[in-house]
């Protein structure tokens, strides 16, 4: 740190957020807002240059035809355009030495769709790739914007190659447009309030913060009596930023004095942090960030900023989330399926909830109702491809609002902020460097986080992949519930499997018995992991919650080694919560709702008055017989279900056959189930029960209908590069899915032949 200047270049705000609780062991941090400064300029992007197919006698084209024509624009005007036909279908444009752009704007003819890439190459190397976006069907064109934000620190690009990927027959290129933008430009707008942001695009870290410009300081003013620490972290992002050049400027004024500090800029692509005693405050203070002797165009981010006064006894919240994690694989129930004695051990120490259904089937819409207490109907993500949109309230701003820090670390790469938009309210969010990681690799990356957030209150939470198919637990949990005197490739045996669709990582095996045996090994290998992190100092005395997305079906229901479905396999999860100074040892039977969690952990933190949706499970140790429907809403829209009075009901909202699936779902049929007598569900009795199965058919109908028509859902990330990412992990795209805007049950029914109404409906209508 430099010696205190006099120069003042840009403001910072830092401002309580309104919706601030104070945390049960008294007021230790404070969340400071920042916003720009009055005055405030936002540099504007710069084209750099335009070239049109009418004047692209210099392109070279890799395709099998093409030929040059004209189209009408969206205002009917006549424009030239380059049409190509064939696979590969590429233009390589020639670049200028010294044009340093970062964003290409493409416009285009596509009939149907297209799918586009873009190239800069300098001789036979790549320099940056964009992402793939898809053109959307027109009879004008369209622009498609693609970002190549490293391009200019790269060198010099001598082809620009636009890659027609397929998608439509005959599409045209009608220009390209290279521009400059302000590196600040590709973080979200300070303005609206803190956003997640990223060092290293090539990590998926994100953190809560803002990028900030020489020429737009960020400011703000408090009221704050006391000693305080400013902390935040910084740093320039990989391929925007000062990169060294220029220093923070920060200046904290009070009514009687101030303080100035220049922090010089971190060259490095790691984030900083920095906390700076600011002594005993009283008052207004006012604190102004700013970048000195930085470049116009460059950009800085800081992340977190807070007055923290650290306590060693700041309350902590842990929620751990197993995905793909059955209720009945747990050392609680006496069956004996797995062990998992650190389980055991959590569920001595508070209560065992053993009746507890999820929301849905599919991890991304399962964990987006759980970090935001709403129904799957009513945000309307289900898929694990479409993120959550800033609109939504989330669990972890909750928390960040009254005060606390929020961390969050995952096991696989589409609960990133960037994929799932999950981020929003976390501190940080630690997505695997690859498309999973292990429970051992997760929780090593949490030990090492929890260093950066000693002494002020936490929320925590801890997602595990490792319960997920495919199931290859490490040694010697592969053969903990495997007799090691079996061959599970034995020759001599055929797999009973009566499926078309066998998973690649079973090809081989005969035994029908060591899906289920490995599964189980890799829930007690997880559960080993687990010691540690309850043993963990921060967590000893914590607000525990551990869970589950969904469970898994192992043949009920012709459901094979997948989550598919609405059924008690797939909906009923594990849940144990501990508190300080709450019950040890006790079990509950109450119906619970899983969606009720968020609710319940703000209530435990002592956060009662911060407003979100739900209600505190610890009702269900005051009235165990309460009934209140729950309900369910299926991956893509296929399915719904109600649990009620000890009734369960599934209604197929369209028809379906998965590769896991070895029946055909037929769309409207319904099946009634009497779980308190048959927990699995095994006997469809539609058929005995017609009333109480049109009573529950027209309550699941009604409830479908009184949802929302906006959900929470972004775009969805189309490239085939996210569509092969899903699909190894056994997430395909679904053809037949529910669309957006499309009602999630018709009426009137219209699935019967010649538009008439079906057989199902004809039956309880």
């Amino acid at each position: 740190m430099n010696a205190p200047q006099c120069t003042l270049l840009a403001a910072l705000a830092l401002s309580l957020c309104a919706c601030k609780n104070e945390s049960p062991d008294g007021d230790r941090s404070k969340r400071l807002l920042l916003t720009p400064a009055p005055g405030s300029s936002t540099p504007q992007p710069t084209t750099l240059r335009t070239v049109r197919a009418a004047d692209s006698a210099d392109w070279t084209i890799d395709a099998a035809r093409s030929e040059r024509g004209t189209i009408s624009s969206a205002e009917g005007s006549p424009v030239e355009c380059l049409f190509l036909d064939g696979i590969p279908r590429r233009v390589w444009i020639p670049i200028q030495p010294g044009e340093r752009f970062n964003e290409v704007r493409v416009t285009l003819f596509a009939p149907t769709s297209e799918r586009v890439a873009i190239y800069a190459r300098r001789g036979t190397e790549t320099l940056s790739t964009s992402s793939e976006r898809q053109a959307p069907r027109s009879r004008t064109p369209s622009t498609l914007s693609f970002e190549l934000p490293s391009l200019p620190i790269l060198g010099d690009c001598e082809h620009l190659v636009i890659d027609l990927l397929g998608g439509t027959s005959r599409p045209g290129i009608v220009k390209v447009e290279l521009i400059h933008r302000p590196a600040a430009s590709f973080f979200p707008d300070p303005a609206l309030g803190p956003a997640p942001i990223v060092l290293d695009e090539t990590l998926f870290e994100t953190r809560t913060g803002y990028a900030i410009r020489p020429s737009s300081p960020l400011t703000t003013t408090l009221e704050h009596d006391g000693p305080a620490i400013l902390r935040f972290e910084h740093g320039p992002p990989a391929h925007h930023g000062s990169h060294g050049q220029g220093a923070l400027h920060i200046d904290i004024a009070t009514k009687d004095n101030g303080i100035i500090w220049d922090l010089d800029l971190p060259t490095g692509t790691l984030w900083k942090a920095e906390g700076l005693d600011l002594g005993a405050l009283s008052g207004p203070v006012t604190i102004r960030f700013s970048l000195a002797g930085a470049r116009d165009d460059s950009a800085h981010l800081i992340a977190n900023p807070r007055l923290a006064s650290p306590s060693p006894d700041a309350p902590t919240v842990l929620f751990i989330t197993s995905d793909t994690h059955r209720a009945d694989h747990m050392g609680t129930h006496a069956f004996g399926l797995v062990h998992t004695p650190a389980l055991v051990a959590l569920a001595k120490r508070g209560v065992l909830f053993e009746d507890t259904l999820a929301s849905t089937n599919i991890t991304n819409p399962s964990h987006v109702s759980l970090l935001t207490g709403l129904e799957v109907r009513d945000h309307q993500i289900i898929d694990n491809g479409t993120p959550l949109t800033s609109r939504a309230a989330t669990l972890a701003e909750a928390f960040q609002a009254a005060g606390w820090r929020t961390l969050g670390c995952v096991s696989v790469e589409h609960l990133s902020d960037k994929n799932s938009g999950l981020g929003q309210g976390f501190d940080r969010l630690l997505p695997p460097p690859d498309s999973t990681r292990d429970v051992i690799d997760t929780t090593a990356e949490l030990s090492r986080a929890l260093a950066d957030f000693a002494g002020e209150p936490l929320f925590c939470w801890l997602h595990l992949f490792d319960a997920h198919s495919p199931y290859e637990p490490p040694a010697p949990y592969d053969r903990l519930h495997y007799s090691k005197s079996k061959d599970p490739r034995d020759p001599s045996r055929r797999l009973a499997y009566p499926g078309r669709f066998l998973p690649v990582t079973l090809r081989g095996i005969t035994d029908m018995e060591w899906p289920a045996a490995q599964y189980r090994g890799e829930i007690d290998f997880l559960d080993s992991q687990l010691k540690a992190v309850f043993e963990h100092p921060r967590f000893t005395d914590a607000v525990i919650a551990f869970s589950a997305d969904h469970g898994e079906c192992f043949g009920a229901h012709g459901i094979y080694w997948d989550h598919s479905g609405v059924y008690p396999d797939t909906l009923h999860v594990p849940l144990i919560l501990s508190w300080p100074g709450g019950p040890r040892g006790i079990r509950t039977t109450a119906p619970a709702r899983q969606l009720d969690l968020g609710r319940t952990l703000l209530d435990l933190a002592g956060l009662d008055a911060t407003p979100f949706p739900g209600r505190d499970l610890r009702w269900t140790l005051d009235d165990p017989t309460d009934t209140r429907p729950r309900f369910a809403l299926a991956g893509h829209g296929y399915s719904v279900s109600l649990a009620k009075d000890g009734w369960f009901c599934v209604l197929n909202l369209r028809g379906h056959q998965k590769a896991a699936e070895t029946r055909p779902f037929i769309a409207h049929s319904l099946e009634l189930y009497h779980r308190a007598e048959d927990l699995a569900c095994t006997a469809d009795l539609v058929d005995q029960h017609p009333e109480r199965a049109r009573a529950m058919r027209a309550e699941l109908i009604a409830w479908l209908g009184a949802g929302g028509t906006d959900g929470l859902g972004g775009a969805t990330d189309a490239s085939s590069e996210r569509r092969a990412d899903l699909a190894a992990l056994g997430y395909t795209a679904d053809e037949d899915a529910r669309q957006a805007g499309e009602d999630w049950f018709p009426a009137p029914c219209t699935e019967g032949e010649a538009g008439a109404t079906c057989t199902w409906c004809a039956r309880f209508d």
